[in-house]
């Protein structure tokens, strides 16, 4: 029965397109105005990362992997890379959709990284709840407004207690 439950699973996976799965999630859940938009960056080949989304103040580089391996340190650099070199985003979301993060990288669902004023979340296996998505967004929200209304009185209190929650 386990055999039939992974090739159920790797063919589910091969019919799914992800960022086309998570732009119509945020399309159809995201008050999106008309200056919102999510952009599909996966048509260029160049660029490997997914998504573009501007939202509100969130200019979010969101990276989808919709492999059945463990994501490991590699995928977490090469999109680490895209963000902190780019100025374009202040944020991004890095989603697997069925697969966790290996063990020797200390990653967990929901994991949240700040690197050079830029934050990052870091999702795994989000076709089991897609709404991780939505609270991610949320967060980084939060995270943006409190940074970007207090420069000079940001509270990392404030904003550890918040992510402590959420984990």
């Amino acid at each position: 029965m386990n055999d039939y439950k992974k090739i159920y699973d790797k063919v589910l996976r091969s019919l799914i397109n992800g960022s086309r799965h998570v732009s119509d999630y945020i399309n159809l859940n995201i008050p999106l105005t008309n200056s919102d938009y999510v952009e599909d960056l996966s048509i260029n080949k160049d660029f490997s990362s997914d998504l573009y989304l501007k939202y509100k103040n969130l200019h979010c580089l969101i990276q989808i992997k919709n492999k059945e391996s463990k994501i490991d340190e590699n995928d977490i650099e090469e999109f680490d890379m895209k963000i902190f070199k780019n100025k374009k985003y202040n944020c991004g979301i890095f989603i697997s959709l069925s697969s966790k993060f290996t063990s020797n990288i200390e990653m967990n669902n929901f994991n949240i990284e700040n690197f050079n004023n830029k934050t990052v979340i870091y999702l795994s296996k989000v076709l089991n709840s897609l709404d991780n998505i939505n609270l991610a967004l949320k967060l980084l929200l939060y995270k943006i407004n409190i940074t970007d209304n207090n420069k000079d009185n940001y509270s990392k209190f404030e904003w550890n207690t918040l992510k402590n929650k959420v984990e």
